[in-house]
């Protein structure tokens, strides 16, 4: 999972022409691409809209933090 920390980051999928489709854009202290902890792989592209810097986290530690705090579900 990531976290923006500085500036935006878009969620981005292609249509089959090749178009991209922004599903999502984070900003500092948002999570980007939630949906995703569920999910076996990832269906998207991530693109910074800037300089950005972010704050990775393994999925497996996100899910325990949710498990364990219904705050941030």
């Amino acid at each position: 999972m990531h976290s923006s920390i500085v500036l935006k980051v878009a969620l981005l999928r292609r249509a089959p022409q090749g178009a991209p489709l922004k599903l999502q854009e984070a900003g500092p202290g948002e999570v980007l691409a939630e949906a995703s902890v569920w999910s076996a792989r990832y269906h998207c592209d991530a693109e910074a809209l800037g300089p950005a810097t972010l704050a990775a986290l393994p999925v497996t530690r996100f899910r325990e933090r949710l498990a364990g705090d219904p705050r941030l579900a």
